[in-house]
This record gives structure tokens, C-alpha cells and sequence, in this order.
């Protein structure tokens, strides 16, 4: 875990623990009460930086925004990853880096369908989904409408000769979203709002722009703050704010001329990186939370869906080395007649050690569409030895034997193994899994080379360890 304990900003792992109560992963306590699971209401404000909102402590208030956090949770330490709008948006929704999701730019780029998002995780356990998006980087197109119901992005088009994105002001995008929430009374329902307002060029309602004429890129925000809180109180008035989560975040930042940059897209310091992040839902979390921890909107959202485990044996055998007895070495037993000295050398113990060890690493990972695969890596120890001695035995003939202790060991053996497997479900209890196993992938080393002495020659002895295997099996779950 990196400095900072890491909250994720994916909701949706707040809500599928079956609704009985929500519980942040940095601190319990901060949950009040058991609720069923509730609606979930995320705002997204684009370019948005923490420190032009009232509660984070900017000089002109946001009464919306600081009464929420007043009454709910805010993060003092939100960051964002990635300072532009469609791969911000795509590692909120995902909860992956731009490296892992594909999504490194606007415009150019598209989510896979491979990639499970927190609109399709809360429409398979039921939940109404809905998106209200401001403006072209979140288009339809680039994939971020997998797993809603409604994707409103009816933002209209700009002009050919106007090099403003097309995009649309936030009453424009609360008017369908407020009606969408209120058509589904009852039912629960997640929410996804984009307003775009604060994003260069900035042209607030005249209202705004008089208040602030030297400062517009504030102007936008006032109208966001103004437009969200008549959104919010026509949302109470129809009852959808009971039992709701909201969260405010934003995509990223403003540079506003700090380190040379006016808008945004080509550093990553604070202004651009560091953004607000409030949770509130009300009757259910402790009022008044700021919490000082550095929080992120890439965490480990798939940590249930991977699975590591290591493991070190290490066995240490005293074994009796007897003729009469049937040998114990891995390697080679005694073939000595009861009535010969045994291994006709007082330095050959008759009882001596025999050690082994073995390191493991297993990994599995569990991908979109129930496919799995598996790893096993297997570092081995070698097998003790020693050289072996040819002599004359009266009435035995010819027979080999030890000439010193199991002191000598073989060259350490590395084994991987992968494995692939496809789940099929038939029904809400019995699945059918198909796997195909690789063992010793790499067929590396798996000849471990035993040099015995026989008189005076050597030769070698060759003990072949898991060749390379494929195996095909079924699995049947009931």
C-alpha cells in the first residue's frame, strides 16, 4: 500500500456487501447507521479544482457543494491521475490506470468492451442506471455507456469553424437527468451527471459573469454550484434524496497560469491533480468528516478478483541408511548385503540428514466474461547425493555403494505452471468450468544432472523432474 491509505472512488463496492450498511475502508466509524442499499448520485464537475470550492477553503463560497460537505464527508487529499476529461473519466469508472484501461487521450481513443465498470457491476445487482453527460469527450463513442440504461449526451454540435468543443451548460444536463430520477420513484437508481461548465473558454450566465468579471473561470463555478442546488432541492421534494449517496469529485483540475500552464492536459502538479471529493448521504454517515488522508480515483477495485500467495517449505529428515532397510534417499538406496560393512567406510554415518526446500508463488486473476487465468512459479531444491563406489562383494558380485554422507546437492530446479479456465454458468447454482493446464511452461531445467563416480570414471545420472504436460479437465460446481 503506497503512503496514504488508498479509498477507492468506485461506489460500487460500497453497495454489494447485500445493503446492510456502509462502511468507508480507512475508518467505520464514520458510518452512522445500517441502511438498505441505497441510490447513488455521482457528479462529476469538470475541471474543478479543490481549492475554488467554499469547504475546501477557496475565498468565494459554493453554498451547494459546502452544504453537502457539512452534512456528509470530504476528502482533504482527492486526487486525480490523468489531467484530461475521457481518461480521468475512464480510470473513475474502471478504477484502473490509463496504462491498464487503453484510454490515454480525448477523442482518440475507446474503452474496450472487455472492461468491467461501475455501471455494469450496479445494473447486474439491480440497480436503474442512468448517465447525463455535458460534452463531447464523454460521447457515447468512446465506450464509457456500457452498463447504462440511458446515455443522454445530446449536447448538440459545434460549429465546423468554431474550435470550442460542443458542449452544453449544466441546466441543460440536470433538466433530463432530475425527470430520469423521477421517473423511476421506488426503484433504485444510479446516476452518473457531468457538468462541463468550468472547462476553458469561460462563459457563465450573465448573472455569474457580473459577479465575477475578472475572474470567470470562478463565474462557472458559482453557476454549477447554483444550478446543483436547484437540482438537488426539486430531487428532496420528490423523496429521491432519501436514502442516496451523493458524490461530488471532478476529472481533474485548472493550471490557471500556476508552473506556466493556463488551462490543463500537459502537467501533473496539484492544480491540475488535486480535486474535491465529497460523499453525503444523509441519516447515514457522521457530519462533519474531513478526512486528511490522500485518497485516489485508481484503486484496487479488482482486489477480489485477484488472488496471490506465497509459500517457503523446508523439511529436514534424520534417515537410518541400513542395508537391511529399504533406502530413503530420493536419489539411490544401498544395495549392500546385510552381512557387509556398511558402505566399508567408518566416515559413512549410518544415520544422516536429508533436507529439501521449496519457494512458491501462485497468482490468479479473474478477468471480464468469468475467464481466469492462473499462475504457479516453483523454485525447488535439488536432491542430495553422494558418489557411488563399485566393489566386489563375495557371493553378491559386484554391487555400488556410498563413499560418503548425502552431502552434495543437485542444481536448484525452477517449474512454471499456467493454467486457463472459462466458466460457463447454467444456472443460479450450477456452472460448468473448462481449464487447460500447462505444466513446466518453459521446460527449464528440468534435467537435473547427478554426477556419480563409478572407479574411477564418472557418469551421469539423469532424473527427469514434471516435463512439460498439457492437461485438459471439466469442472462441474453444484
Amino acid at each position: 500500500m503506497t503512503r496514504g491509505r488508498r479509498v477507492s472512488y468506485v461506489v460500487a463496492g460500497l453497495l454489494l456487501a447485500g445493503g446492510a450498511s456502509f462502511w468507508f475502508r480507512f475508518h467505520r466509524s464514520h458510518a452512522v447507521a445500517p441502511k438498505p442499499s441505497p441510490s447513488v448520485l455521482l457528479v462529476s464537475i469538470d475541471t474543478l479544482r479543490a481549492d475554488h470550492v467554499g469547504a475546501y477553503g477557496a475565498k468565494v463560497s459554493t453554498p451547494t457543494m459546502d452544504a453537502l460537505a457539512n452534512e456528509g464527508v470530504l476528502f482533504e487529499r482527492a486526487v486525480s491521475h490523468v489531467p484530461l476529461t475521457l481518461p480521468s473519466h475512464t480510470s473513475l469508472f474502471t478504477a484502473t490506470y490509463p496504462i491498464a484501461h487503453g484510454v490515454r487521450d480525448n477523442g482518440a481513443f475507446r474503452l474496450s468492451p472487455s472492461h468491467v465498470t461501475m455501471a455494469t457491476i450496479l445494473r447486474e445487482h439491480g440497480y436503474r442506471t442512468g448517465a447525463f453527460v455535458g460534452a463531447f469527450p464523454l460521447d457515447s463513442r468512446f465506450g464509457l455507456d456500457r452498463g447504462f440504461e440511458v446515455y443522454d449526451d445530446a449536447y448538440g454540435e459545434a460549429s465546423a469553424y468554431d474550435a470550442k468543443i460542443a458542449d452544453r451548460p449544466a441546466d441543460d444536463v440536470l433538466k433530463p437527468a432530475v425527470a430520469w430520477i423521477e421517473a423511476r420513484a421506488g426503484k433504485r437508481y444510479f446516476a452518473f451527471v457531468h457538468l462541463y461548465d468550468p472547462h476553458s473558454p469561460y462563459a457563465p450566465p450573465r448573472p455569474f459573469a457580473a459577479r465575477f468579471p475578472n475572474d470567470l473561470y470562478s463565474g462557472e463555478i458559482a453557476y454549477v454550484d447554483d444550478a446543483l442546488g436547484r437540482f438537488f432541492s426539486r430531487l428532496a421534494a420528490a423523496g429521491r434524496m432519501e436514502n442516496t449517496i451523493v458524490v461530488i469529485t471532478a476529472d481533474h483540475g485548472e493550471g490557471l497560469g500556476e508552473h506556466g500552464e493556463k488551462t490543463h492536459g500537459m502537467f501533473a502538479y496539484d492544480a491540475t491533480l488535486h480535486v474535491p471529493l465529497i460523499f453525503h448521504w444523509k441519516d447515514a454517515l457522521s457530519p462533519g468528516v474531513r478526512v486528511a488522508a490522500r485518497v485516489r480515483s485508481v484503486n484496487r477495485r479488482f482486489s477480489k478478483d485477484f488472488f496471490l500467495q506465497g509459500s517457503f517449505d523446508y523439511q529436514w529428515r534424520s534417515e537410518l541408511r541400513a542395508p537391511t532397510l529399504e533406502g530413503t534417499s530420493p536419489l539411490f538406496s544401498d544395495p549392500l548385503p546385510v552381512n557387509f560393512v556398511q558402505n566399508n567406510n567408518a566416515a559413512v554415518s549410518l544415520r544422516q540428514k536429508n533436507t529439501s526446500w521449496q519457494f512458491r508463488i501462485l497468482g490468479r486473476y479473474v478477468l471480464p466474461h468469468e475467464i481466469a487465468v492462473s499462475g504457479n512459479v516453483r523454485v525447488t531444491s535439488g536432491f542430495n547425493w553422494a558418489p557411488i563406489q563399485s566393489a566386489d562383494v563375495p557371493g553378491a558380485g559386484t554391487v555400488d555403494f556410498f563413499t560418503s554422507d548425502l552431502d552434495r546437492r543437485s542444481e536448484t530446479v525452477p517449474i512454471v505452471d499456467f493454467r486457463a479456465e472459462k466458466a460457463f454458468k447454467i444456472n443460479a447454482r450450477h456452472r460448468v468450468t473448462g481449464m487447460v493446464d500447462f505444466y513446466n511452461v518453459f521446460n527449464s531445467n528440468s534435467e537435473v544432472n547427478f554426477i556419480l563416480r563409478t572407479g574411477s570414471a564418472f557418469r551421469n545420472l539423469i532424473a527427469v523432474l514434471d516435463p512439460r504436460t498439457v492437461k485438459v479437465g471439466i469442472r462441474y460446481q453444484f
